[in-house]
């Protein structure tokens, strides 16, 4: 797996801060980043990435500093990704707008970059942070309400085994393909699963009956995705309902067996056309791969969803994998 380094300590004092927001934009996602400390010899900060298949997990620290994920910033973004913060020196404040969470040291934080949201760090600080593709978290922890902090407390009953399974990941990367990896990945996955199920303050998706058949659903469709066939009545099938049933529950939503089989599968195409590994794949093979019957109607149906053609996207996405 690849591994890339930043670390401001060689450079130039006028130069440390311009450097370090390029390089906390290009490995999670485009922030606002400000110091009280930009331009003072005293600013110092460090980012070590490791790949796990298509997620990164990455050790972060260094000066007193605040970032904001702001609205334009997500009008921006060709993709959404999950993050999970596991607070290992000091002190973080996470805010989703009058909801304020502290992360203490041994406590960890999800939130969605679909969120605008502020991070400070008022002393020298450390975490360790996981970041998901959403094509990867949401077929697995479908969360109750994705727009808001997910706070997991170092005292909760699995929160250690999360933690340490993070950390032990995180110092033996090195030297690990990309199928361990995103096996890894998958096993991180899996905990934080398990931690948010067992946190009573942020109950997953799946506490009722409808629920879990709504999850049931989703995976259905996940395994059934190249399928340019798959219909309501195989999916509310294999949900145990009948269509109008899983309607009405999926009607609590604003959605429906239709619109959420188009989502997942424009969301299994973006995958595709973001991830550097599938750049040599035709923008028809990934249509065909992901269940549309035409590469015109999907890309008539991604350009509806994502106000940008997959062409244009897959292009604006090579030029932001270019390392800086």
């Amino acid at each position: 797996m690849s591994r890339q380094d930043f670390n401001t300590d060689a450079l130039k004092r006028q130069n440390r801060f311009a450097f370090w927001r390029e390089a906390i934009c290009s490995t999670y996602v485009e922030l606002d980043c400000e110091s009280p400390l930009r331009g003072e010899k005293g600013f110092h900060s460090h980012l070590t990435v490791e790949h796990l298949g298509a997620s990164t997990l990455s050790r972060i620290g260094g000066s007193r500093q605040s970032v904001a994920r702001r609205r334009q910033d997500i009008r921006k973004a060709s993709r959404n990704w999950y993050l999970l913060s596991l607070q290992t020196r000091n002190v973080s404040r996470f805010s989703i707008g009058d909801h304020e969470e502290l992360l203490h040291t041994g406590d960890l934080m999800l939130y969605s970059s679909s969120s605008t949201y502020r991070i400070d760090v008022p002393n020298e600080f450390e975490q360790i942070v996981l970041k998901i593709p959403a094509e990867d978290f949401e077929p697995r922890v479908l969360l109750h309400d994705p727009q808001k902090l997910h706070k997991i407390s170092g005292n909760s009953p699995f929160a250690r085994l999360l933690s340490d399974n993070i950390k032990s990941i995180t110092a033996n990367t090195a030297d690990q393909d990309d199928r361990i990896g995103s096996a890894l990945s998958d096993v991180l996955l899996d905990l934080i699963w398990i931690n948010l199920k067992t946190t009573h303050d942020h109950p997953l998706e799946g506490g009722t009956h409808a629920q879990i058949l709504v999850q049931r659903m989703r995976q259905f469709i996940q395994d059934n995705i190249a399928d340019a066939d798959l219909s309501r009545e195989r999916i509310a099938a294999a949900s145990g309902l009948s269509v109008r049933r899983l309607n009405e529950i999926l009607s609590g939503d604003d959605t429906s067996i239709t619109s959420v089989l188009l989502e997942m599968r424009l969301q299994h195409a973006r995958k595709f056309l973001v991830r550097p590994e599938y750049q040599a794949m035709s923008i028809g093979e990934i249509a065909f791969r992901s269940g549309f019957h035409s590469p015109e109607h999907f890309a008539r149906r991604f350009k509806q969803r994502y106000q940008v053609s997959p062409s244009e996207l897959r292009r604006a996405n090579s030029a932001l994998n270019r390392p800086i």
